[in-house]
């Protein structure tokens, strides 16, 4: 008889939504989104390879929305090694080959303070606190330069620097982000941006994560 879902404290207010962490339990249901990405033309999720799934670096969740796998997204070890600049020993980055199918982009009602994504909204406290029992000093996010494996790329830096440094101050909200600078990571250009851990509890607060 297979395993039940593994649900998280999420889906006592979204009883609809059922958030596990990855494992070969849930490969087949996995296969098909995938197979879905790659007709979508979501390069970076077209395949369990693609997503880069059996690196011992990368720890992966997913979203289920009524028993359909609706959004997944890692979170990944960073090595100096991987860049050109900016990544220092014990970084992670949150939000690793992130993809969410289009029906399921609106599922929940707009928050000013962390949008309307199914995998911002569900796996920033995860994945957070699994980069720190792995020894992680300083949590990141990247953004590509130039829109590549999801249509969501190209929205990445810009929603990001809303919430960053000089934007907020201007807003008078605690900064969530600082942006470091660009690097060449993994042979691409990225923007790269620290998590500035001490205003997190005000963010998680006002943007109701779960």
């Amino acid at each position: 008889m297979p395993t039940p879902h593994l649900t998280k404290f999420s889906t006592e207010q979204n009883p609809e939504v059922e958030v596990v962490e990855y494992s070969e339990e849930y490969k087949p249901e996995l296969m098909i989104f995938c197979h879905k990405c790659k007709d979508l033309g979501f390069t970076l999720n077209r395949s369990i390879n693609a997503m880069k799934l059996r690196s011992p670096d990368v720890k992966f969740w997913l979203i289920f929305v009524n028993g359909e796998i609706a959004s997944v997204s890692g979170c990944q070890k960073l090595y100096p090694i991987n860049a050109d600049s900016i990544i220092q020993e014990g970084d992670y980055r949150l939000f690793f080959r992130s993809a969410t199918l289009p029906q399921y982009y609106h599922h929940f009602k707009f928050n000013r303070y962390m949008g309307h994504n199914l995998y911002v909204k569900y796996l920033i406290i995860p994945q957070r606190k699994w980069a720190y029992e792995q020894g992680a000093k300083r949590v990141l996010l990247t953004a590509v330069t130039t829109p590549q494996g999801s249509p969501q790329m190209d929205k990445v830096a810009r929603i990001t620097r809303l919430n960053e440094v000089k934007y907020c101050k201007k807003r008078g909200v605690p900064p969530i982000w600082e942006e470091l600078g660009t690097c060449n990571l993994f042979h691409t250009d990225q923007v790269v941006f620290r998590c500035m851990e001490e205003n997190s509890a005000w963010w998680i607060k006002k943007g109701n994560f779960l």
